[in-house]
Protein backbone atom coordinates (compact mmCIF):
# COMPACT_ATOMS: atom_id res chain seq x y z
CA UNK A 1 0.00 0.00 0.00
CA UNK A 2 3.02 2.51 0.93
CA UNK A 3 4.38 1.09 -2.16
CA UNK A 4 1.36 2.27 -4.21
CA UNK A 5 1.21 5.39 -2.53
CA UNK A 6 4.60 6.49 -3.78
CA UNK A 7 4.13 5.30 -7.38
CA UNK A 8 0.97 7.37 -7.54
CA UNK A 9 2.43 10.51 -5.82
CA UNK A 10 -0.48 10.15 -3.35
CA UNK A 11 1.55 10.99 -0.22
CA UNK A 12 0.18 11.86 2.84
CA UNK A 13 1.15 12.28 6.39
CA UNK A 14 -0.38 9.09 7.37
CA UNK A 15 1.71 7.53 4.85
CA UNK A 16 4.07 9.15 6.25
CA UNK A 17 3.32 7.90 9.76
CA UNK A 18 3.34 4.22 8.62
CA UNK A 19 6.84 4.48 7.01
CA UNK A 20 8.13 5.95 10.32
CA UNK A 21 6.50 3.12 12.48
CA UNK A 22 7.98 0.45 10.72
CA UNK A 23 11.38 1.89 10.43
CA UNK A 24 11.28 2.06 14.62
CA UNK A 25 9.96 -1.57 14.65
CA UNK A 26 13.17 -2.25 12.88
CA UNK A 27 15.42 -0.25 14.84
CA UNK A 28 14.04 -1.96 17.87
CA UNK A 29 15.05 -5.12 16.58
CA UNK A 30 18.08 -3.79 16.01
CA UNK A 31 17.81 -5.03 11.96
CA UNK A 32 19.54 -1.81 11.30
CA UNK A 33 19.82 -2.88 7.10
CA UNK A 34 16.54 -2.90 6.82
CA UNK A 35 16.34 0.46 9.14
CA UNK A 36 18.38 2.18 6.37
CA UNK A 37 16.00 0.96 3.51
CA UNK A 38 13.23 2.71 5.46
CA UNK A 39 14.97 6.06 6.33
CA UNK A 40 15.57 6.01 2.68
CA UNK A 41 11.95 6.08 1.94
CA UNK A 42 10.75 8.26 4.93
CA UNK A 43 13.51 10.93 3.89
CA UNK A 44 11.45 10.29 0.01
CA UNK A 45 7.92 10.84 1.60
CA UNK A 46 9.04 13.81 3.97
CA UNK A 47 10.43 15.19 0.65
CA UNK A 48 7.20 14.77 -1.18
CA UNK A 49 5.26 16.36 1.70
CA UNK A 50 7.38 19.36 1.53
CA UNK A 51 7.11 19.85 -2.04
CA UNK A 52 3.60 21.83 -1.73
CA UNK A 53 5.04 24.21 0.52
CA UNK A 54 8.92 24.87 -0.65
CA UNK A 55 9.44 27.80 -3.25
CA UNK A 56 11.08 26.54 -6.43
CA UNK A 57 14.15 28.07 -5.65
CA UNK A 58 14.78 26.43 -2.54
CA UNK A 59 16.90 24.16 -1.14
CA UNK A 60 15.53 20.31 -0.66
CA UNK A 61 16.76 19.90 2.29
CA UNK A 62 14.92 22.46 3.90
CA UNK A 63 11.70 22.10 5.40
CA UNK A 64 10.57 25.52 5.37
CA UNK A 65 7.97 27.59 3.13
CA UNK A 66 7.19 31.24 2.26
CA UNK A 67 6.21 32.29 5.04
CA UNK A 68 8.72 30.89 7.47
CA UNK A 69 6.68 28.11 8.44
CA UNK A 70 7.91 25.01 8.17
CA UNK A 71 4.50 23.81 6.04
CA UNK A 72 3.67 20.37 7.49
CA UNK A 73 2.01 19.53 11.25
CA UNK A 74 4.73 19.76 14.33
CA UNK A 75 3.80 15.71 14.48
CA UNK A 76 5.49 15.68 10.75
CA UNK A 77 8.74 17.52 11.67
CA UNK A 78 9.19 15.54 15.38
CA UNK A 79 9.24 12.21 13.11
CA UNK A 80 12.01 14.13 10.63
CA UNK A 81 13.63 14.86 14.38
CA UNK A 82 13.77 11.76 15.22
CA UNK A 83 14.68 10.46 11.83
CA UNK A 84 17.91 12.32 11.86
CA UNK A 85 19.35 10.15 15.30
CA UNK A 86 17.97 7.24 14.46
CA UNK A 87 20.27 8.02 10.98
CA UNK A 88 23.01 8.36 12.91
CA UNK A 89 22.97 6.10 14.97
CA UNK A 90 22.33 3.72 12.09
CA UNK A 91 25.19 5.21 10.06
CA UNK A 92 27.70 4.38 13.56
CA UNK A 93 27.18 0.79 13.96
CA UNK A 94 27.05 0.20 10.00
CA UNK A 95 30.00 2.45 8.80
CA UNK A 96 27.66 3.74 5.95
CA UNK A 97 26.73 6.76 5.01
CA UNK A 98 23.96 8.70 6.44
CA UNK A 99 20.42 8.45 4.45
CA UNK A 100 19.01 12.40 5.16
CA UNK A 101 21.91 15.14 4.39
CA UNK A 102 23.53 17.18 6.60
CA UNK A 103 21.86 20.25 8.24
CA UNK A 104 24.43 23.39 8.25
CA UNK A 105 24.96 24.45 11.55
CA UNK A 106 23.65 28.22 10.19
CA UNK A 107 20.51 26.49 9.44
CA UNK A 108 20.10 24.81 12.44
CA UNK A 109 17.48 26.97 14.51
CA UNK A 110 14.82 27.79 11.68
CA UNK A 111 13.43 24.81 13.99
CA UNK A 112 12.38 27.59 16.25
CA UNK A 113 9.37 28.75 15.50
CA UNK A 114 7.30 25.21 15.50
CA UNK A 115 8.80 24.52 18.63
CA UNK A 116 8.33 27.31 20.47
CA UNK A 117 4.15 26.99 19.15
CA UNK A 118 4.60 22.73 20.26
CA UNK A 119 6.35 23.43 23.66
CA UNK A 120 4.68 24.88 27.20
CA UNK A 121 7.62 27.64 27.61
CA UNK A 122 10.71 29.26 26.51
CA UNK A 123 13.54 27.14 28.59
CA UNK A 124 11.38 23.52 27.17
CA UNK A 125 12.26 25.33 23.37
CA UNK A 126 15.82 26.13 24.26
CA UNK A 127 16.24 22.60 25.54
CA UNK A 128 14.49 21.15 22.02
CA UNK A 129 16.64 23.26 20.02
CA UNK A 130 19.60 22.26 21.97
CA UNK A 131 18.92 18.69 21.56
CA UNK A 132 18.40 18.79 17.78
CA UNK A 133 21.95 20.97 18.16
CA UNK A 134 23.66 17.80 19.22
CA UNK A 135 21.87 15.57 16.76
CA UNK A 136 22.74 17.35 13.77
CA UNK A 137 26.55 17.78 14.80
CA UNK A 138 26.53 14.02 15.34
CA UNK A 139 24.79 13.33 12.03
CA UNK A 140 27.46 15.53 10.09
CA UNK A 141 30.39 13.95 11.86
CA UNK A 142 29.13 10.67 10.26
CA UNK A 143 28.91 12.35 7.17
CA UNK A 144 32.56 13.47 7.19
CA UNK A 145 33.51 9.91 8.59
CA UNK A 146 32.30 7.92 5.50
CA UNK A 147 33.14 10.94 3.25
CA UNK A 148 36.95 10.73 5.05
CA UNK A 149 37.65 7.08 4.40
CA UNK A 150 36.40 7.20 0.88
CA UNK A 151 39.12 9.35 0.53
CA UNK A 152 41.75 7.92 2.51
CA UNK A 153 41.40 4.22 -0.39
CA UNK A 154 41.19 6.73 -3.19
CA UNK A 155 43.91 6.48 -5.79
CA UNK A 156 43.33 10.75 -5.99
CA UNK A 157 44.74 10.86 -2.18
CA UNK A 158 47.49 13.69 -1.45
CA UNK A 159 48.25 15.23 1.99
CA UNK A 160 46.18 18.23 1.09
CA UNK A 161 43.01 16.19 1.28
CA UNK A 162 44.31 14.46 4.41
CA UNK A 163 44.62 18.06 6.20
CA UNK A 164 41.08 19.27 4.23
CA UNK A 165 39.61 15.92 6.79
CA UNK A 166 41.63 17.11 9.55
CA UNK A 167 39.99 20.68 9.52
CA UNK A 168 37.07 19.55 9.10
CA UNK A 169 37.44 17.61 12.04
CA UNK A 170 38.54 20.21 14.03
CA UNK A 171 35.41 22.70 13.02
CA UNK A 172 32.91 20.37 14.33
CA UNK A 173 35.13 19.86 18.02
CA UNK A 174 35.12 23.58 17.63
CA UNK A 175 31.02 23.44 16.64
CA UNK A 176 30.66 21.04 19.74
CA UNK A 177 32.65 23.15 22.26
CA UNK A 178 30.08 26.32 21.27
CA UNK A 179 26.95 24.63 22.48
CA UNK A 180 27.86 24.10 25.91
CA UNK A 181 27.76 28.35 25.59
CA UNK A 182 24.23 28.65 24.51
CA UNK A 183 22.43 30.21 27.63
CA UNK A 184 20.24 27.48 28.39
CA UNK A 185 23.14 25.06 28.97
CA UNK A 186 25.20 27.20 30.55
CA UNK A 187 22.58 27.76 32.82
CA UNK A 188 22.35 24.31 33.88
CA UNK A 189 26.30 23.45 33.62
CA UNK A 190 26.25 25.98 36.56
CA UNK A 191 23.83 24.73 38.80
CA UNK A 192 25.84 21.43 38.10
CA UNK A 193 29.33 22.98 39.01
CA UNK A 194 27.42 23.74 42.63
CA UNK A 195 26.94 20.29 43.73
CA UNK A 196 30.18 18.65 45.21
CA UNK A 197 31.15 15.53 43.98
CA UNK A 198 30.67 12.23 45.95
CA UNK A 199 33.41 10.18 47.28
CA UNK A 200 35.22 7.37 44.86
CA UNK A 201 33.48 4.16 44.50
CA UNK A 202 36.26 2.19 46.29
CA UNK A 203 35.05 3.22 49.86
CA UNK A 204 31.53 1.68 48.95
CA UNK A 205 30.12 -1.45 47.20
CA UNK A 206 27.15 0.33 45.32
CA UNK A 207 27.81 -0.85 41.34
CA UNK A 208 26.34 2.77 39.99
CA UNK A 209 29.31 4.13 41.38
CA UNK A 210 32.36 4.64 38.56
CA UNK A 211 35.58 2.67 39.22
CA UNK A 212 37.83 4.67 41.34
CA UNK A 213 36.28 7.93 40.23
CA UNK A 214 34.68 10.51 42.31
CA UNK A 215 30.64 10.31 41.20
CA UNK A 216 29.45 13.34 39.25
CA UNK A 217 25.68 14.40 41.04
CA UNK A 218 22.70 15.56 39.06
CA UNK A 219 20.96 18.04 39.44
CA UNK A 220 18.94 17.92 35.99
CA UNK A 221 18.95 14.82 34.13
CA UNK A 222 18.02 15.92 30.26
CA UNK A 223 20.74 18.44 30.85
CA UNK A 224 23.70 15.34 32.14
CA UNK A 225 22.49 13.15 28.82
CA UNK A 226 22.67 15.75 26.04
CA UNK A 227 26.35 16.68 28.00
CA UNK A 228 27.44 12.80 27.68
CA UNK A 229 26.22 13.23 24.17
CA UNK A 230 28.61 16.67 23.58
CA UNK A 231 31.08 14.17 24.78
CA UNK A 232 30.43 10.76 22.98
CA UNK A 233 30.63 12.83 19.81
CA UNK A 234 33.67 14.45 21.15
CA UNK A 235 35.31 11.06 20.36
CA UNK A 236 33.55 9.95 17.29
CA UNK A 237 35.26 13.07 16.06
CA UNK A 238 38.53 12.50 17.57
CA UNK A 239 38.24 8.98 15.72
CA UNK A 240 38.15 10.15 12.18
CA UNK A 241 41.79 11.66 13.03
CA UNK A 242 43.27 8.94 14.99
CA UNK A 243 41.10 5.69 14.18
CA UNK A 244 43.43 4.00 16.85
CA UNK A 245 41.21 2.30 19.05
CA UNK A 246 41.93 3.52 22.99
CA UNK A 247 43.07 6.47 24.46
CA UNK A 248 44.93 7.31 21.26
CA UNK A 249 47.47 10.76 20.84
CA UNK A 250 44.01 12.97 21.27
CA UNK A 251 44.40 14.04 24.85
CA UNK A 252 40.42 14.62 25.62
CA UNK A 253 39.74 11.28 24.76
CA UNK A 254 40.51 9.30 27.82
CA UNK A 255 38.90 11.96 30.12
CA UNK A 256 35.99 12.50 27.95
CA UNK A 257 35.16 8.75 28.24
CA UNK A 258 35.95 8.85 32.25
CA UNK A 259 33.31 11.84 32.12
CA UNK A 260 30.51 9.56 30.43
CA UNK A 261 31.02 7.26 33.37
CA UNK A 262 30.97 9.64 36.37
CA UNK A 263 27.76 11.48 34.57
CA UNK A 264 26.06 7.61 34.14
CA UNK A 265 27.53 6.90 37.65
CA UNK A 266 25.10 9.83 38.93
CA UNK A 267 22.16 9.20 36.57
CA UNK A 268 22.04 5.80 38.09
CA UNK A 269 19.12 4.18 36.40
CA UNK A 270 17.31 7.74 35.40
CA UNK A 271 14.91 7.40 33.15
CA UNK A 272 14.03 10.76 31.50
CA UNK A 273 15.90 8.88 28.70
CA UNK A 274 15.51 5.35 27.37
CA UNK A 275 18.48 3.00 28.27
CA UNK A 276 18.78 2.02 24.85
CA UNK A 277 19.56 5.52 23.47
CA UNK A 278 22.47 5.27 25.66
CA UNK A 279 24.50 2.37 24.34
CA UNK A 280 25.69 4.18 21.46
CA UNK A 281 27.62 6.70 24.14
CA UNK A 282 28.68 3.47 26.25
CA UNK A 283 29.80 2.03 22.76
CA UNK A 284 32.30 4.83 22.28
CA UNK A 285 33.52 5.25 25.96
CA UNK A 286 34.68 1.79 25.57
CA UNK A 287 36.39 2.10 22.52
CA UNK A 288 38.06 5.31 24.17
CA UNK A 289 39.37 3.30 27.31
CA UNK A 290 40.38 0.23 24.59
CA UNK A 291 39.40 -2.40 26.88
CA UNK A 292 42.59 -4.13 28.17
CA UNK A 293 44.22 -0.54 28.27
CA UNK A 294 41.81 0.92 31.16
CA UNK A 295 40.61 -2.73 33.03
CA UNK A 296 38.83 -0.91 35.55
CA UNK A 297 36.77 1.47 33.31
CA UNK A 298 36.03 -0.74 31.23
CA UNK A 299 34.65 -3.36 33.13
CA UNK A 300 32.54 -0.85 34.91
CA UNK A 301 31.17 0.22 31.46
CA UNK A 302 30.48 -3.25 30.23
CA UNK A 303 28.23 -3.89 33.28
CA UNK A 304 25.98 -0.74 32.77
CA UNK A 305 25.89 -2.38 29.26
CA UNK A 306 24.59 -5.60 31.00
CA UNK A 307 21.99 -3.85 32.25
CA UNK A 308 20.40 -2.32 29.18
CA UNK A 309 20.09 -6.02 27.56
CA UNK A 310 17.94 -6.81 30.49
CA UNK A 311 15.33 -4.53 29.18
CA UNK A 312 16.84 -4.60 25.15
CA UNK A 313 17.90 -7.98 24.44
CA UNK A 314 18.25 -8.03 21.28
CA UNK A 315 21.27 -6.31 21.15
CA UNK A 316 23.63 -8.83 23.08
CA UNK A 317 25.15 -10.17 19.98
CA UNK A 318 26.15 -6.53 19.39
CA UNK A 319 27.62 -5.97 22.76
CA UNK A 320 29.64 -9.19 22.88
CA UNK A 321 31.23 -8.41 19.99
CA UNK A 322 31.65 -4.69 21.31
CA UNK A 323 34.04 -6.05 24.34
CA UNK A 324 35.95 -7.86 21.78
CA UNK A 325 37.07 -5.01 19.69
CA UNK A 326 37.58 -2.58 22.61
CA UNK A 327 40.42 -4.72 23.27
CA UNK A 328 41.98 -4.87 19.89
CA UNK A 329 45.02 -2.78 18.87
CA UNK A 330 43.96 -1.68 15.89
CA UNK A 331 41.84 0.63 13.49
CA UNK A 332 38.78 1.59 14.66
CA UNK A 333 37.02 1.52 11.22
CA UNK A 334 38.42 -1.63 10.36
CA UNK A 335 37.18 -3.49 13.28
CA UNK A 336 33.77 -1.43 12.61
CA UNK A 337 33.59 -3.53 9.02
CA UNK A 338 34.44 -6.98 10.56
CA UNK A 339 31.37 -6.68 12.98
CA UNK A 340 29.01 -5.50 10.30
CA UNK A 341 27.07 -9.09 9.69
CA UNK A 342 25.85 -8.70 13.03
CA UNK A 343 23.42 -6.39 11.69
CA UNK A 344 20.89 -8.27 9.44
Amino acid sequence: MIQNSIQLQDVDEATTLAVFLVLWIDVVRAELRSSTKHLRGLYLLLQEIQKKCRPPDMDAGIFIDKSGGVGVSPLIMSIWRLAIRLDFTTSLYLCSAPVFPTIPAEQQDFHRRWVILTTPDKDTAEWALATFAQDNLMHRACHLANRARAIRVSPDYTVEKEWEIRAAAEGLHKENEAWHERPIVRQAQSIEELLPFDPPASQTEDPYLFSHYPCRPIANPFYANLYISSLAASIYISLITDPQIGPGTQTNRFMDAVRICQTLSGLRDDKSQPESSRIWIIFLAGVAFGGHRSPRESKWLLWRMHEILKSFPLMKRSVDAYEKMWNVDGDFWDEMNKIQVLYH
